[in-house]
């Protein structure tokens, strides 16, 4: 049985959020404040989320560029979410910074779900989609469109 697609993304989403967690523990120690630390911990757990996430869940190969670029952006939204909400709740709440951040990821998940799924991926491929893209041959000229040998090398004419 096929799991739903946003069980899937939630368990790419729990592994991104244990390296966005002890990231954060971890560069919490090295760095001051707590911004800087939420947001480098983030962007590490975004790339783990991406590379995870893109054939898995959404059905498309994680070496597309665009899509990556999509990703990212989509992904600044979570971080301002993410990072923002660990920042206020450690600041004026006056919550213990781990626990403002368990908070921010929390609160950031549903929001980079729907912008990934409706916006960076939006519909996955089809498996025949998929297939058809793998599966066939790159296209080459037709003989009667090829250059002639002697233009092919960078415009010189050919030896005689």
């Amino acid at each position: 049985m096929r799991l739903p697609r946003v069980l899937r993304y939630a368990l790419t989403g729990g592994l991104a959020a244990v390296v966005d967690i002890g990231g954060f523990a971890l560069l919490a120690l090295a760095l001051p404040g707590v911004l800087l630390p939420a947001m480098l911990s983030f962007l590490l757990a975004a790339a783990v989320n991406y590379r995870a996430s893109a054939g898995w869940v959404f059905g498309h190969d994680w070496r597309d560029g665009r899509r990556a670029a999509r990703f990212l952006v989509a992904a600044g939204g979570g971080l301002a979410v993410n990072a923002g909400a660990t920042a206020l709740l450690a600041a004026l709440v006056q919550t213990p910074p781990l626990a403002a951040k368990v908070a921010g990821v929390g609160l950031a998940f549903g929001v980079n779900f729907l912008l990934q799924a409706y916006w960076a991926f939006g519909q996955p491929a089809s498996r025949t989609a998929r297939a058809a893209r793998v599966n066939s041959p790159t296209p080459t000229p037709s003989p009667a469109r090829r250059r002639p040998q002697h233009i092919r090398r960078a415009g010189r004419p050919a030896p005689r």
